[in-house]
């Protein structure tokens, strides 16, 4: 299994998770595929909730074998989404990539007829796109063309180095990289209620 072998690269659709189940459904999927789209209309992340897929963001889908199924997948896929974009990504249990305390991206997968859909959003569209309430929760790092094809290639990188030691080695490696990364871990807070 080698991720990014070959890519469908689409200007607008759905949902990147949903053509690769159309993928799928159609006997037309590939081991390590990768779907890349520049704007989803009916993006969504877990438990269907939708997730904001502007013209210029990077979305993107990658189709694994099933035999990658683990507990700690969707965590080791984080790990890799931010070692790709840097060192002041955090993670936030168990599929938000944060930025300056925002939301910058999340990860979401998904099982589907034997094998791993692999969601990836990253707001990388101009900021001022977020508005209202949006603009409290989410942050966004614009980025032109050359600069998301160039970290969609780290991406693919990370994601088959990760996959690759979760086989190996399992998961005690990935949870200690997880850790390092995590928000607000140790720091005290408060919850307000009523």
């Amino acid at each position: 299994m080698w991720v990014g072998k070959r890519r469908i690269k689409l200007d607008i659709v759905d949902s990147t998770n949903e053509y690769a189940k159309r993928l799928i459904s159609a006997g037309l999927a590939l081991d390590g595929d990768i779907i890349c789209a520049e704007e989803q209309t009916a993006g969504h992340g877990k438990g269907k909730r939708m997730w904001f897929s502007p013209e210029g963001g990077l979305y993107l889908s990658a189709i694994i074998d099933g035999k990658y199924k683990s507990p700690f997948i969707t965590s080791a896929i984080a790990v890799a989404v931010s070692n790709a974009i840097g060192n002041n990504v955090e993670l936030k249990w168990p599929n938000d990539l944060m930025y300056s305390g925002k939301k910058l991206g999340g990860i979401l997968t998904e099982e589907f007829n034997g094998f791993l859909i692999i969601g990836i959003g990253i707001n990388t569209f101009s900021e001022s796109l977020l508005d209202g309430e949006l603009r409290l929760l989410a942050t966004s790092v614009e980025m032109d063309k050359n600069e998301k094809e160039r970290l969609v290639e780290k991406i693919i990188k990370e994601l088959n180095r990760v996959l690759r030691r979760l086989k190996r080695k399992g998961s005690t490696d990935l949870a200690r990289r997880w850790n390092e990364k995590a928000y607000r871990l140790g720091e005290e807070i408060f919850i307000t209620m009523g």
